[in-house]
C-alpha cells in the first residue's frame, strides 16, 4: 500500500477450491493457526499451529458460514518451495534464533467477492 514501509505484513488470497493446489506446494509438514481478531496482527506462537489438514477443515467450514478467514501457514521443513515470492517473516523466530518460514494466507469462499462495492455518490 502507498506509504507502508517495506517491512509491512504481506499475504495470499486463496479461493477455497484452490486450497488443495497451495497446500501442495508445502511439504506434508505443513501447519495452520487460525488468527481471529483481535490477534490476527502478530504472528501467533509456535503452540498455536496445528495439523493442517485438520485445521484447515475446520476453517473451510467456518469460510462457508463466516466468509474470509485468515490462517497463517508454517512449513518447518519448506525451504523457498511455497510461493515464487515467499515471505519470511522477520519478527517471528524460534528459539535457536533461526528465522521459520510463515505465509499469511485469507481464504474466501469460492463465489467471492458476492458484490462489488460502488463509489460513494457525487453530491452536487
Amino acid at each position: 500500500p502507498v506509504g507502508a514501509t517495506a517491512e509491512h505484513r504481506r499475504g495470499w488470497w486463496c479461493h477455497q477450491h484452490a486450497w488443495p493446489s497451495v497446500a501442495q506446494r508445502y511439504s506434508t509438514a505443513l501447519k495452520v493457526a487460525w488468527l481471529a481478531k483481535p490477534h490476527w496482527l502478530a504472528p501467533p506462537s509456535l503452540d498455536a499451529f496445528g495439523n493442517a489438514n485438520e485445521r484447515m477443515e475446520a476453517v473451510m467450514a467456518q469460510v462457508n458460514r463466516y466468509g474470509p478467514q485468515q490462517v497463517m501457514l508454517y512449513d518447518p521443513k519448506g525451504e523457498e518451495n511455497c510461493w515464487e515470492e515467499n515471505y519470511w517473516e522477520k519478527s517471528c523466530q524460534e528459539n535457536s534464533g533461526q528465522e521459520r518460514p510463515l505465509t499469511r494466507l485469507m481464504v474466501v469462499p469460492n463465489d467471492w467477492p458476492r458484490q462489488v462495492p460502488l463509489p460513494p455518490k457525487r453530491r452536487g
